[in-house]
This record gives structure tokens, C-alpha cells and sequence, in this order.
């Protein structure tokens, strides 16, 4: 925990995203390569995952235990590895900035819930609805909303609730 989304670190147990490389990448009128949107589209449902798992623990009360979290986080910063490095028009680089900030979102709220987890945290420990006015993860979801569909339109638009 705490190794932020943009050091891509390299681990050999982390799997790339499914399927062969698309023949040659095309690009959608200036928008973003087909190859970037299929990798950034796999990225955003990996953060939903790990987001999900985390969300589970909370709402369950299991403890926290093992490396899960940390091998969910790798997994991700993998994936943004394979965007950035199929990133080749403005569109694409300027979504995987926004991919980006929001695994950087996801990996604090991670680390912040996790660590209240381990102190047994009250608010978190026993309100199974402590969820639902979480104002970090709101803004996660919605920014997770936002790059789904913009990244599937192909076209870059900016919104502030990634930032």
C-alpha cells in the first residue's frame, strides 16, 4: 500500500490485459487509437474490482489480511503501463492522465479505508452503511462513470470530478 499509480512498478506475477494486440492500432478521427480504448477500458474495470473488493470488506467486516489490496493495485499500475504505452494520439495521452489521477484517487481511498480497517476504526468498523456518505468514494464512482463512457466515445472531454 501507498505506491502511487504513476510509478509503474514491475512485478512478475501481473497479468496483462486479455487478448492479442489489435492489428494495426487505428485511429478514430483524431480521437483515441481502438488499441488504447480496449486497455483503458480494461484498466476501469480492474479499479472497479479492487474498489469493489475493498467496498466488500467495509460492508462485511471481515479483517484486513493478506496482500490482496497490494496485488489489485499492482494489477492496475500494469494495465497503465500497457495504456501509456499504447498511448499515441493527444486523446489518448490526455485520458490516460485522467486513468491516471483516478488510480490515484482509488489508491488513497484504499489505503485510508484499509488503514481504518486495521486500527478498527469505529465509523468504519461497525456502521455497514459507512459506505454510503463516503464523499472520496462518490467522487471515485463518478469519475469512473465519466472516463466509461468518454474513453468508449473515442473522444477526449474533460470533467472536473477526475481532478
Amino acid at each position: 500500500m501507498g505506491v502511487g499509480c504513476d510509478s509503474f512498478t514491475s512485478r512478475a506475477n501481473v497479468s496483462a490485459p486479455p487478448g492479442p494486440p489489435a492489428s494495426p492500432a487505428r485511429q478514430t478521427d483524431e480521437g483515441m487509437l481502438k488499441d488504447f480504448q480496449r486497455i483503458a477500458v480494461f484498466t476501469l474495470a480492474e479499479m472497479r474490482e479492487w474498489r469493489g473488493a475493498i467496498g466488500t470488506l467495509v460492508t462485511t467486516g471481515m479483517p484486513v489480511a493478506g496482500t490482496w489490496s497490494q496485488d489489485y493495485h499492482d494489477r492496475v499500475e500494469a494495465n497503465l503501463m500497457q495504456a501509456t504505452l499504447a498511448a499515441s494520439t493527444e486523446s489518448d495521452h490526455q485520458a490516460l492522465e485522467l486513468l491516471q489521477q483516478e488510480c490515484a484517487l482509488l489508491s488513497k481511498w484504499a489505503d485510508t479505508v484499509l488503514g481504518e480497517r486495521e486500527a478498527l476504526n469505529a465509523e468504519r468498523t461497525i456502521d455497514p452503511n459507512s459506505l454510503d456518505n463516503d464523499q472520496s468514494l462518490a467522487k471515485i464512482s463518478k469519475c469512473d462513470q465519466f472516463l466509461s463512457s468518454m474513453i468508449v466515445g473515442g473522444d477526449f472531454y474533460d470533467d472536473p470530478i477526475c481532478h
